[in-house]
Parts: structure tokens; sequence; C-alpha cells
């Protein structure tokens, strides 16, 4: 066969991590003369559609398609600007680099499928057991959402009130940020409770962040009305690291939510520069093994995979996004 591939490499950490984008022309061996010649000839057509690269290799055969023979020939594309002081990646650096985007690739292409949530249950939860479970580092639930009760209430009414008084439970789940965001409107006020975990294993820490949801196409008179349980509702969420308020979904992604946990653990000197324990790597790879974790309580082996019907140019969009955890398109022409 005749194909290209455009393959996305994460190379560097922290700061210094640049994405790499490479495409490997796969020229068969076995393809007739005459044959290859004509799908060569239209090779510009596919360029088109993968766009600006770094670099470019040729494999003509299937045993020269493995990592440390793409990885190898591809170093010379790589170079970068890893950090003060230190000295180039080694080729083994790179392949581990590449190992673990391939696991953080796939935590985040799991995230974006679809999974039970607290609702589709036969059964209905406690506001205390999804708080028991979101609260627990490894409890199966790592979000939940609650509607204030619009119905009006004096402050010390709103101060003296259980959790169930105050709002309502909407729902919760287990695949964090992306699969919240589904359940929350431009026209809601809610709170709710979000566990972040970074790293795996022993290494694992996990951060608690209340949010306040203030939707901007919430009226005025409406907006005053909810936001006045805010601090109540804050308090019955209790423990948490910090408490976050956002009124655009732009505000409430899996970078953005970063960015705000280091600038909150900035301040106790919880990060530093040399290594960064709250980076986007370290949440996904969390956020992979809390998913492999409470796959028997959702009574599944996962998340239930998507299929899609792209065209070329619409795959190697989501490849160049970074959002979806797709690392390679493979093209070839019409026959």
């Amino acid at each position: 066969m005749v194909l290209w591939a455009l393959i996305d490499f994460k190379i560097g950490s922290g700061k210094f991590a640049r994405m790499k984008h490479v495409v490997i022309h796969v020229n068969g061996e076995h393809v007739k003369n005459i044959e290859k010649g004509r799908i060569n000839a239209e090779r510009k057509k596919v360029e088109k559609v993968l766009g600006s690269v770094n670099g470019s290799l040729q494999i003509c055969h299937q045993k020269e398609c493995h990592v440390d023979s793409v990885i190898e020939k591809c170093a010379k594309y790589f170079a970068t600007d890893h950090g003060s002081g230190k000295e180039p990646m080694t080729l083994a650096q790179m392949k581990k680099q590449y190992q673990d985007q391939i696991k953080m690739d796939q935590a985040k292409e799991a995230s974006q499928n679809t999974r039970r949530t607290a609702r589709d249950f036969d059964r209905k939860f406690t506001n205390k057991e999804i708080l028991g479970h979101i609260h627990n580092s490894t409890g199966p639930f790592n979000w939940a959402l609650w509607t204030p009760n619009k119905k009006s209430m004096r402050t010390a009414e709103i101060n003296d009130a259980p959790l169930s008084k105050v709002c309502k439970f909407k729902n919760a789940g287990s695949l964090s940020i992306n699969e919240m965001m589904k359940d929350v409107k431009d026209d809601e006020v809610l709170g709710a409770i979000l566990r972040m975990g970074f790293g795996s294993g022993s290494f694992r820490r996990a951060k608690h962040i209340a949010v306040w949801w203030s939707g901007e196409k919430v009226g005025a008179v409406a907006r005053g009305a909810l936001n006045a349980k805010k601090k109540r509702v804050m308090e019955l969420l209790k423990p948490w690291a910090f408490t976050y308020t956002a009124q655009k979904k732009e505000d409430l992604t899996v970078k953005h939510l970063i960015d705000i946990v280091h600038q909150k653990l900035a301040v106790d000197g919880a990060t530093d520069s040399a290594h960064d324990p709250f980076s986007e790597e370290a949440f996904y790879d969390s956020l992979g093994e809390e998913m492999k974790a409470s796959a028997a309580f959702f009574g599944d082996s996962g998340v239930a995979d998507k299929t899609y019907d792209l065209s070329p140019t619409a795959a190697v969009k989501r490849l160049r996004n970074g959002k979806y955890g797709v690392n390679w398109v493979l093209l070839g022409l019409k026959k």
C-alpha cells in the first residue's frame, strides 16, 4: 500500500513542552511500480490536507514501522529547549516520553466517550453517599452537581439548612470535567464539587474544587436570588482545597482548571519549576487509573467507545486539537 500517516509527538515537559507533527510516507515495497507512480504523483493533494509539519520520513516495509525505528528517524526533528542547562534528550528518553504521551492520550480519548452517570442507575443516591464517594480519593464519582432551590429563603434559614433544603441533586459522574460540562447549561446556576487527581499509584494526589457556575444567560433577578445560596452550598460541599466561580464554559476546561490549581498552590510552594506534580499529563495519568479502578462499580469494562465518520480534513483537525487524544491519522487516495 501507499499511504500517508500524520503522527503527533509531544517533546519536552512543562512550559518547555512542544508538539511535533511528522508525516510518515508508507511507500510499500510490494506495490507495483506503475501503481506506485500513479499514487505518488497525487501526493500534493494529501499533503495539502495534512498541512504544515515539522518533518517527514519514508518507510517501505512493515518491519520499519515500530517505535524505536520511527523515533530514531524522527530525532533530528525533535530538537527542543527542554530546559535550562539540560542535555539534549536521548532516544531512550524520547521513547519513554512517547509511551507516557500514549497513556495520556488514551485517557483523553476515553474521557470524551460515554459512561453511566448517577442518574442512569436504577437507584437514587443520597447527598451523603455522593459526597462520600467524591471526598474519598479513590471513590467512583469524581464530580457532582446541585441546582439551588428557586424558593426564596431568609438568610437565617439558608445558614441553618441542610444541603437537601438549599439545593437539589442533579447528577454525578466519573469522567471528570469534560463529562461534567455536558450537564452544565448557560441558563443555569449550579453548585459543584470536582475531584482532580494527579499522578498514579503511591505518587497520586487529589485536589477538591468547589465550583459555583452562574451561566451567562441567567437573568439578573434570578441570578441574585440563587447566588444568595452560594455561601451555604459551598460550606456544605466541604472539604475542598479552594472555590472557583465561572460564567463561561471556556473557564471550565481541564487546562484552565489546572492553571487555577497552579495559581492556588504556588502560594504555599507546592509546585516548583523542576518538577510539576500538577501537570496535564499527571491529571490524565490519574484519570486513566481511576477509570480502571471504578469499572466494576459502573458495571462495565471501562467506557463505551464511540465510532466516528470523519472526513480526512476533520480527522487531521481532531489530531491537531490535542483535546481528543488522537495521535495518528492514516490517509490514502481513493481508487
